[in-house]
């Protein structure tokens, strides 16, 4: 525990200069005691880093209050602890009040503990065996969810017309803080995630040891999302197909009980067993509120069938709060699970017009 405490510090730490000063001069990085200490020679280092719950498994938390699924009321609002929720949720024109948002550091500190750990890899030349095999897959899967995440708050939306034409992210495959690549166009930045989820889904296990951590169920699913985005059906289908063929366990709401405050079966370590990846969304104060000030939109509580099981299991007895949380705790799920796989794969097919 030691030894991960020293990894996740100094990287940290590093973290921050090249996120304040991306151009910084190398001699400043150079004096520290010991290179040694800051990069990760056995695969129980790269897996420590790549096991950090509070870095690599976080997902974005603004969009989810930008939707109209919930409703905040005027106490709610005022009482929101972030000004960026506030401009969120009013849809302002400039959201951020800050250039080091949430979103913004947690997604880049994903791509450089993933780039860390790749590093150490290629310098290895036993990179093609067990553990590191599995370890690569796994570095490659963060690094891709990560620029998708990016994506989805900082980029225009895909466009396979203007794709080449708009700006992405820069790309960024080392670790390096002194390089400073520029910004990339948005095709190249998904040709980036997909190349790194193909080569993932190559390396990873069918199975892993814990939710939290990626397998090949989880990559193929993943491009199965990022396929759909880029609007190439056929690849939808394909990824998503793939992924459900492997491990299509969907949870049986009968068995569940509609009384609970929580009625999902907790994520970590093993559990839930729907949900291929965990993520957590990142913490805002409105997910405080959502048992008392954060209500449900009326029409989407409405849409729901008198008879369907999803009305009493996702929102509590009035209608007006959620509680289907299906990581079964105050942070909401960020992750991949497989009802929206097989939601990907009914719509491919509909799009491909073979429904």
């Amino acid at each position: 525990m030691k030894k991960y405490q020293k990894y996740i510090v100094i990287f940290c730490g590093l973290f921050s200069v090249f996120a304040v000063f991306p151009s910084c001069k190398k001699g400043y990085l150079d004096e520290k005691p010991s290179r040694s200490l800051t990069v990760p020679t056995t695969p129980a280092d790269m897996q420590a880093l790549l096991d950090n719950l509070d870095v690599m498994n976080v997902s974005p938390g603004l969009p989810q209050l930008a939707t109209d699924d919930f409703l905040l009321s005027d106490a709610a609002f005022a009482s929101l602890s972030f000004s960026d929720e506030r401009n969120v949720y009013v849809w302002e024109k400039e959201v951020f009040s800050s250039p080091t948002c949430a979103e913004w550091v947690a997604g880049w500190q994903q791509v450089f503990y993933a780039n860390i750990v790749l590093d150490a890899l290629g310098a290895r030349s036993d990179d093609g065996q067990e553990p590191l095999r599995r370890i690569k897959g796994a570095a490659l899967f963060f690094r891709a969810m990560a620029y998708y995440q990016l994506c989805q708050m900082f980029t225009r939306p895909f466009s396979p017309a203007g794709a080449a034409g708009d700006k992405g992210l820069p790309i960024r495959e080392v670790a390096d803080v002194n390089q400073n690549p520029p910004r990339a166009t948005l095709l190249q930045t998904y040709n980036f995630m997909l190349a790194d989820l193909t080569l993932a889904a190559d390396l990873l296990p069918e199975k892993s040891e814990f939710k939290s951590r990626p397998n090949k169920v989880a990559a193929l699913a993943l491009l199965a999302r990022i396929s759909l985005l880029m609007q190439d059906y056929a690849k939808a289908y394909e990824y998503s197909d793939r992924s459900i063929k492997l491990y299509g366990v969907l949870i049986n709401y009968n068995t569940l009980n509609t009384a609970s405050a929580r009625p999902f079966p907790a994520v970590l370590p093993r559990g839930n067993d729907e949900v291929l990846f965990y993520a957590a969304q990142v913490s805002y104060s409105y997910m405080g509120f959502m048992s008392s000030s954060v209500n449900v939109n009326p029409m989407l509580y409405s849409s729901y069938d008198g008879n369907d099981l999803r009305k009493v299991l996702f929102f509590n007895a009035s209608g007006k709060n959620f509680k289907g949380n299906y990581n079964n705790v105050s942070r909401l799920f960020g992750g991949i699970a497989n009802d929206e796989v097989y939601l990907i794969r009914a719509e491919s097919l509909i799009r491909l017009g073979r429904v």
